[in-house]
C-alpha cells in the first residue's frame, strides 16, 4: 500500500511540474459546434470550440488540438430551472482559467431541455453558452446527449412545496372544450387534494391516490389576469402524465385545471371554495422552483392596477 501511494504521489508531482490540473473521477464530455441560427451573434468570433468537459473540479474546453483548462468554482456554481428558459435545466458552471493562454471566461452554461414531461419541438436544442469575462454570450449546439448528472452541485434547484390542502373539491368542465367521455373517472371522483413536496395527492371517499411531480417541473407564471401555479405529474394509479395549473379567481376561490399532456386533452378542472381551501397563507410567492424576477413581477402589477 505504501509503495502505490508513493508512485501516485511522484505521478500527482510529474504532473503539477508539467503544468497540467490533476483530475480526478468521472469525466463528462460534450461535443458541441457554433450555433448557427442565431441571427443576433457574430460568430465569426467565437472561438471554435469542439468540447467542453467536466471532470472534479476543472472544465476544459477545446479548440482544435488546444485543450484550455480551467478551474471550477464550486462555491459560485449551480444548478436552476430560470424563468426565462424555463423548459431548460440549466448547469451554471462559474470558473477561473488553468491554462495562462486559455480565454477569460466569467462562466459556462449547460442547458438541457426537460424531455421527460415536455414535448421537444425542432427549436428545442441542448446548448452551451460560454459567457466571456466582457459578457460576450457565445453559443453552441450540443451533439448527442448530457451526461453530466443533476444535482452534481451542492447549490441545486429541487421540487419542495409547501403543504396545500383542498377540501369539498367540485369537479368542473366548459362544455365545448372538454370530451367528458374522455375525462377519467378518477379525475371526475375528485373531492380533496393536497400538494405536498413533490406529490399531488387526489382523493375521494377515504381513498388517496399518489401522483409523483416532475422534479423542477413546479412554476409561477404571470397570467393575463392571475398569478398562476403549475407542475407537471408522473404517470400513476391509471392516469396519464398531467398538466395542472392553478390560481386564486376573483371570486376568491382557487381554480384548478387539469390536462392529459400525453394526448393533449383539456380534462376540465376543480373549484375550491375560499373556505375550503386551507392553505392560502401557503400559497405565496416563490413556493416553487421556478419564478418571475421581483422586477418583473412588480411591473405586471402595476400594469394589472392599471387595467382595472
Amino acid at each position: 500500500m505504501k509503495k502505490n501511494l508513493l508512485l501516485f504521489s511522484v505521478a500527482a508531482l510529474m504532473l503539477a511540474s508539467c503544468g497540467g490540473p490533476i483530475k480526478t473521477g468521472p469525466q463528462y464530455t460534450l461535443n458541441i459546434t457554433k450555433a448557427t441560427d442565431i441571427t443576433d451573434i457574430d460568430t465569426a468570433k467565437m472561438p471554435a470550440f469542439s468540447s467542453v468537459s467536466i471532470q472534479g473540479d476543472y472544465l476544459t474546453l477545446k479548440e482544435g488540438a488546444i485543450e484550455y483548462d480551467y478551474r471550477i468554482k464550486k462555491d459560485k456554481s449551480f444548478e436552476a430551472v430560470m424563468y426565462n428558459t424555463s423548459a431548460y435545466y440549466s448547469f451554471f458552471i462559474y470558473v477561473e482559467k488553468y491554462s495562462a493562454d486559455a480565454p477569460n471566461l466569467k462562466y459556462v452554461r449547460i442547458n438541457e431541455f426537460m424531455d421527460e414531461y415536455m414535448t421537444r419541438q425542432e427549436h428545442n436544442t441542448d446548448y452551451v453558452a460560454v459567457i466571456t469575462a466582457n459578457d460576450d454570450f457565445y453559443p453552441y449546439d450540443i451533439k448527442g446527449k448530457i451526461d453530466l448528472p443533476r444535482q452534481f452541485f451542492p447549490i441545486h434547484d429541487e421540487t419542495d412545496l409547501p403543504l396545500l390542502k383542498a377540501e369539498n373539491v367540485d369537479y368542473f368542465w366548459y362544455q365545448d372544450e372538454t370530451d367528458t367521455a374522455k375525462v377519467p373517472d378518477l379525475i371526475k371522483a375528485v373531492t380533496e387534494f393536497t400538494i405536498k413536496d413533490s406529490t399531488f395527492t387526489i382523493g375521494f371517499g377515504g381513498q388517496k391516490y399518489a401522483l409523483p411531480i416532475y422534479s423542477c417541473s413546479d412554476q409561477e407564471t404571470l397570467g393575463s389576469k392571475y398569478y398562476v401555479y403549475s407542475f407537471y405529474t408522473k404517470p400513476a394509479n391509471g392516469l396519464p402524465n398531467l398538466y395542472v395549473s392553478m390560481w386564486k379567481n376573483k371570486d376568491g376561490d382557487l381554480q384548478v385545471f387539469v390536462d392529459d399532456k400525453d394526448n393533449d386533452l383539456e380534462l376540465g378542472g376543480f373549484i375550491v371554495a375560499q373556505d375550503d381551501f386551507k392553505s392560502w397563507d401557503k400559497l405565496g410567492r416563490k413556493i416553487c422552483v421556478c419564478y418571475p424576477a421581483d422586477e418583473e413581477y412588480n411591473d405586471w402589477l402595476k400594469e394589472l392596477s392599471n387595467n382595472n
